[in-house]
């Protein structure tokens, strides 16, 4: 199994998956919350064999995200006003 260096892993979850069927069951078959927050990873980890690795946010990039949310709202604003 190819692993990713550590540079591109900021702000992902990683599922290293060895069948279709494992990556059907992450997509499908389990709550988009459960995936979200985690609590799905130890039954995926437990009774599929998927090895998941998360890594903490790119707090730049989470920055920059919430900051051009921000102007979009203010020229959506702007524009409604006009």
């Amino acid at each position: 199994m190819t692993k990713l260096p550590e540079e591109f892993k900021r702000g992902f979850t990683i599922f290293y998956v060895k069948d279709i069927s494992q990556v059907y069951k992450i997509c499908f078959d389990t709550e988009e919350s459960a995936l979200a927050d985690g609590s799905a990873f130890e039954t995926l980890r437990r009774d599929f064999g998927i090895e998941i690795e998360k890594y903490e946010d790119d707090t730049l990039s989470s920055q920059l995200l919430r900051d051009q949310e921000q102007v979009l709202r203010r020229n959506f604003i702007e524009e409604l006003l006009a």
